[in-house]
């Protein structure tokens, strides 16, 4: 039994004997792990048949050095099996908030910035408070990173902020160095 391709002045025969090698990485599992707010501890896990190397780059094209230690943002995946044949994959590293609010605020000890993210479809606003309970800020946040530069809004010392989005908030405090 033999197949003959032909394209052109191209003409390729496969007898029985030969092999088609598919290019492309099978049987591939990815198990990806968010990362904290504030932090890179975002990774990936890979398996599939044959798999010889797994190399990852950020959305600049640049090689990163680990599946581990990622912060959030788009990556591209590339497996390569023992045959040669390669598979990429877009992965996404997303921040992963453990909080009924789906929110968060960093750090509770501020240099200069106060970062908060969240992921919501919903509004969610931003209130800081004096230590006495005297409100002083208020902002809606988009979705995503804000940085608000607090050390410039705010004298050192202790205030309260509060991340809502409707009948859900979480209640942090912040000190301004």
């Amino acid at each position: 039994m033999s197949l003959t391709v032909r394209k052109g002045a191209f003409e390729k025969t496969i007898t029985m004997p030969d092999y088609i090698q598919i290019d492309e990485v099978s049987n591939v599992q990815i198990s990806i792990q968010n990362t904290t707010l504030g932090a890179a501890t975002g990774s990936i896990q890979v398996s599939a048949d044959n798999l010889a190397n797994a190399s990852l780059f950020d959305a600049q094209n640049q090689a990163m050095g680990s599946l581990t230690g990622l912060a959030a943002g788009d990556y591209i995946l590339q497996l390569t099996d023992a045959q040669a044949c390669q598979s990429t994959q877009n992965i996404t590293i997303k921040v992963e908030v453990s909080n009924d609010l789906g929110a968060d605020i960093i750090p509770n000890l501020v240099q200069s910035q106060l970062i908060a993210y969240h992921d919501l479809d919903a509004a969610v606003q931003l209130d800081i408070y004096a230590a006495n309970g005297q409100w002083l800020y208020k902002q809606t946040l988009p979705r995503g990173y804000s940085y608000i530069e607090a050390k410039q809004i705010f004298p050192v010392g202790m205030y309260v902020a509060v991340l809502r989005s409707g009948d859900k908030q979480i209640t942090k405090k912040i000190v301004v160095q």
